[in-house]
C-alpha cells in the first residue's frame, strides 16, 4: 500500500475505522433453504460435524466448494 497517496489512504483508514469487525463465530447465517435444498444442507452440516474440523479452528470444517451449485 505504499503506492497509495496519503490523502487517499486517510480516506480508506477513516472508512475502516467506521466498521466493527465480527469476532470468530459472532455472525449468524441470514439465508435459509427450504425443501430438498434444506435437507441437503442439513445432511452436509451433519456430516461435517461428525468428521470434525480441519486444523485448529474448531469451526466444523464445511467444504465450501461442495456447497456451490453445479
Amino acid at each position: 500500500m505504499t503506492e497509495i497517496k496519503d490523502s487517499t489512504l486517510k480516506l480508506i483508514e477513516a472508512e475502516f475505522a467506521k466498521i466493527t469487525p465480527y469476532k470468530r463465530g459472532e455472525f449468524e447465517k441470514k439465508r435459509s433453504c427450504r425443501g430438498e435444498a434444506a435437507a441437503e444442507e442439513e445432511a452436509m452440516l451433519g456430516a461435517a460435524a461428525k468428521k470434525g474440523g480441519k486444523g485448529g479452528g474448531g469451526g466444523g470444517g464445511v467444504d465450501l466448494l461442495a456447497a456451490l451449485p453445479r
